[in-house]
């Protein structure tokens, strides 16, 4: 027995749902690393005017001043450490993401081609349903006129 091509509906709605979401989930890691790099360049932008104006500091040579640098500009590196393995694991989960997101995406190709398949049979199927009708119903007639003939 053919299955008619609406059964197929709710798993194709299921399946663009499930690669919709996949490519938002996709698009925000993307964003987060965006998000990410942008937060560590303006780290890296610190740290060089830190540098700066401790180099400008040093020519005063107020020791506890050049301290208080020290320990800013070592602060700074750690946040941008933080930063770059922060973006580390942003990537490994882009990764991941789009590995998902292109699953959903070929299971979703995959319904929509059986889907096609179905409609091609089924369309097959209605078209010699179609024909036997209409050969049945000359045939019929045929039988009818010929019965006409010899009784008539």
């Amino acid at each position: 027995m053919l299955k008619r091509p609406e059964r197929y509906a709710t798993l194709l709605r299921v399946r663009r749902r499930e690669e919709d979401a996949r490519a938002a989930a996709l698009a925000k890691a993307v964003g987060a690393i965006h998000n990410a790099e942008t937060h560590r360049h303006l780290l890296v932008e610190r740290h060089e005017d830190t540098l700066r104006r401790a180099a400008e500091a040093a020519k005063g040579s107020d020791a506890t001043l050049m301290e208080r640098f020290s320990l800013y500009e070592r602060h700074i590196i750690q946040l941008i450490g933080h930063a770059d393995r922060d973006i580390q694991d942003l990537h490994a989960e882009r990764s991941q993401r789009q590995e998902e997101f292109e699953a959903s995406h070929r299971r979703r190709k995959m319904i929509d081609r059986l889907i096609e398949r179905v409609k091609t049979r089924w369309n097959d199927h209605v078209f010699r349903e179609e024909r036997k009708t209409m050969e049945d119903s000359v045939a019929m007639r045929y039988a009818l006129r010929a019965d006409e003939r010899r009784n008539g």
